[in-house]
């Protein structure tokens, strides 16, 4: 009777439990939002499992096309997502794609500061990629932007074609210790050396090298180089008498005195001494 349907709205009484019950998580799920800025409660959410549960039910109702119009509406007004994990991809990628216009690569320090969580997902990409877990629209995806599988080895490629440019700029691959222009790749022409020596570098990185003229011992080829220019010097003039300013290559010049004190001092090695001696090379030209 209409009598105590009033009695029983007057208390309270709700005719559809399970409305009732919807409408007062979902208030819970606003509060939450205002709190956290989000939808995305954690399984474990100690302060309120009951919420955390229903959250996943919606989800489920939602895959399985069980959830009204309505109620699907009301959500996503919220900012609810229904695939989660997917939509946390999405902002981490967003995040590296951030990333890569301000430092123009992928490529993280081992500890990332500004942003841990974005060095750490971009390793678990790598992971899931060698595993063969990786969705093929994802890996599309950070291709796309330049995304390096291997990040050791995509830093070789760059510093290569760093040297590469060095050399159509100086003619060799000599970059000096103290080359102010990129110090890294400084070092890292020393690093290919060491690794080198301990037989440590791999064939194919070593033919990459030798292709472009790298040299192992920048300073063995260095006195070759000086002593061929010698010998045409000699081929030439008749003698290794190369004034202390000889402006056709006072390059050679300088080296041929440095020879001289380097013998005086005996810090020249017998098998050089023995090639010098060899094309008539004088010690002391002083006249005597």
């Amino acid at each position: 009777s209409a009598e105590r349907i009033k009695n029983l709205e007057e208390i309270g009484f709700e005719w559809d439990a399970h409305e009732a019950i919807w409408q007062q998580m979902f208030a819970a799920l606003k509060a939450y939002k205002q709190e956290h800025g989000d939808c995305r409660i954690p399984l474990g959410y100690k302060p309120n499992p009951t919420l955390a549960t229903w959250v996943a039910t919606q989800r489920n109702f939602y895959f399985k096309q069980q959830l009204s119009e309505d109620r699907i509406k009301k959500l996503e007004e919220l900012g609810f997502e229904w695939d989660p994990r997917e939509a946390e991809w999405q902002r981490m990628f967003a995040d590296l794609k951030a990333y890569k216009e301000v430092h123009g690569g992928c490529r993280f320090p081992k500890r990332y500061k500004p942003n841990p969580k974005l060095a750490s997902w971009a390793a678990t990409q790598r992971t899931f990629y060698s595993k063969r877990q990786l969705p093929a629209e994802r890996i599309k995806s950070l291709e796309e932007i330049g995304f390096a599988w291997d990040p050791r080895e995509a830093g070789w490629q760059q510093m290569f074609t760093a040297l590469k440019v060095y050399k159509q700029k100086h003619s060799d691959c000599r970059v000096p210790r103290s080359y102010k222009a990129n110090p890294q790749l400084a070092k890292w022409v020393k690093q290919q050396r060491s690794v080198y020596s301990e037989r440590q570098l791999s064939a194919e990185r070593i033919r990459h090298l030798e292709n472009l003229g790298f040299e192992w011992n920048p300073d063995k080829a260095k006195w070759a180089e000086m002593f061929a220019g010698l010998k045409i010097y000699k081929q030439e003039h008749g003698d290794c008498r190369i004034p202390q300013r000889y402006e056709p290559n006072q390059q050679l010049a300088t080296w041929v005195n440095s020879q001289r004190r380097f013998y005086v001092r005996q810090q020249m090695s017998a098998d050089r001494i023995k090639s010098l001696e060899e094309i008539g090379f004088r010690w002391n030209i002083r006249p005597n």
